[in-house]
C-alpha cells in the first residue's frame, strides 16, 4: 500500500504530461463507497489501469495476468501495487505460466479468495474481461471471470454484500501519439444481487447472462469499429474535420465521442445506399492526407496559415471543399448529432 501511495502522485503527473486532455464522464460513480468490481476494455496494456486508478481517491486492486509475476523484480512491483495474479487457460496450455491445468484451477481459486476478502472489506478491484490487450477500437469476446468472481462474492453473503460492477469505457483518440486525448466514459453500475435468483437456478447460466450484460454496458461506452478499414476512415475524418463538425467553442471529449459514434452509424448507411460516394470520400481523403505527409504539413497548420506556397493553397482548397461537402453526406442517416447547417 505504501508503494501505491507514493507512486500515485507520480502517475497523476505523468498522465497530465502525456495526455493533452483526460476527461471523465460521471466521475462520481467511480468514487462510490462500498465493494465494487470495475470492468473496462483493454486497448492500451499498462496505461489502462493507471488512467482509472490515478483518478480515484481510494486505492484499487487489479487482477493481472500471471506472466507479469514471473520475474522477481516485476513480481515485487506488481504485488506492492495491489495486483492479484490471475492464471489464464491459454498460458497454462502454452507453458508460459509454468503450471499444469490442475494447478491453474487451484491458484485461480486462491486468487478468487483474495478478491472475496477484498470485497468483504469494502474494497474495489479492476479487471479487464477481454483477457488480453490489443490496440484497436474493438471489444473482443469477454471471459466469464468477472461475472464468476462477482457472483461468488455475493453468494458468500446470501446476495446481501452490495457488490456493484462498474462498466468503464476507455476511449483513446490516438493512443500512440504524445499529447493526444483520452475519454473515460463511466456507465451505470450493475447490482450483482439482481442475479441472485438466476444464480440459485443455474450458476453457469447466471455467469453467462451477467457477462452478456457487462458486454452490452461496455459497448454503450465505447467507440467500436468493425474492422481496420473502417477504423482508418473514421480516424481520418476525426483528425481532418473534427473541429468543424463540432462548432461549439466549449468542445468536450464527450462531443468527440458522440461524433465518432455518429460517423460509425453513417458509414454502413452509405455502404448500402451510396457506396460510390463513400469510395470517393475514402480516395480523396487519403490523397489529401498523403499530400500533407509529402509536404510535411499538418492539417492544423494548413488551417491556420494566412498565405503560403501554391501547393499549400491547393491543399487548403481541397480541405475546404471537403469540409463543406463531407458532413452533409450524413444527413440521410439515423444520426442527429451533426450541426444543423449540414441539413437541407
Amino acid at each position: 500500500m505504501l508503494f501505491y501511495t507514493v507512486v500515485k502522485p507520480v502517475v497523476q503527473l505523468a498522465l497530465r504530461v502525456f495526455f493533452r486532455r483526460l476527461e471523465i464522464r460521471h466521475h462520481e460513480r467511480l468514487e462510490h463507497p462500498g465493494p465494487m468490481l470495475i470492468v473496462s476494455n483493454h486497448p492500451n496494456t499498462l496505461m489502462d489501469p493507471l488512467v482509472v486508478a490515478a483518478n480515484r481517491r481510494e486505492p484499487i486492486a487489479f487482477l493481472a495476468k500471471s506472466t507479469f509475476f514471473k520475474n522477481p523484480i516485476s513480481r515485487a512491483i506488481f504485488l506492492s501495487g495491489n495486483c492479484i495474479p490471475i492464471y489464464r487457460r491459454q498460458d497454462a496450455e502454452s507453458g508460459d505460466a509454468g503450471i499444469t491445468p490442475e494447478e491453474l484451477a487451484q491458484r485461480n481459486e486462491a486468487a478468487f479468495g483474495q478478491c472475496y476478502n477484498y470485497f468483504d472489506k469494502g474494497g474495489s478491484i479492476q479487471i479487464f474481461p477481454e483477457g488480453t490487450s490489443v490496440s484497436e477500437r474493438r471489444l473482443r469476446p469477454l471471459k466469464t471471470g468477472a461475472a464468476r468472481i462477482s457472483l461468488g462474492a455475493e453468494a458468500r453473503h446470501d446476495f446481501k454484500l452490495g457488490l456493484r460492477i462498474l462498466p468503464i469505457g476507455i476511449n483513446y483518440f490516438d493512443p500512440s501519439r504524445f499529447r493526444s486525448d483520452v475519454f473515460v466514459n463511466i456507465g451505470k453500475p450493475i447490482m450483482v444481487a439482481d442475479y441472485a435468483a438466476a444464480y440459485h437456478a443455474d450458476p453457469e447460466a447466471a455467469a453467462d447472462a451477467l457477462t452478456e450484460e457487462i458486454r452490452r454496458r461496455l459497448e454503450q461506452r465505447l467507440v467500436i469499429t468493425r474492422d481496420a478499414a473502417e477504423d482508418e476512415l473514421v480516424l481520418q475524418i476525426e483528425r481532418t474535420f473534427g473541429e468543424h463538425l463540432i462548432p461549439d467553442d466549449e468542445e468536450t471529449l464527450y462531443d468527440n465521442f458522440q461524433l465518432s459514434r455518429a460517423l460509425l452509424e453513417a458509414v454502413p448507411y452509405f455502404e448500402q445506399h451510396d457506396p460510390a460516394r463513400l469510395t470517393q470520400v475514402r480516395e480523396q481523403l487519403s490523397a489529401y492526407l498523403l499530400d500533407l505527409d509529402r509536404l510535411r504539413l499538418t492539417d492544423e497548420a494548413l488551417e491556420s496559415s494566412k498565405g503560403g506556397a501554391s501547393a499549400g493553397r491547393g491543399l487548403r482548397f481541397r480541405a475546404s471543399s471537403w469540409y463543406w461537402a463531407f458532413p452533409c453526406m450524413y444527413t440521410g442517416s439515423s444520426t442527429t448529432t451533426f450541426p444543423t447547417f449540414c441539413r437541407p
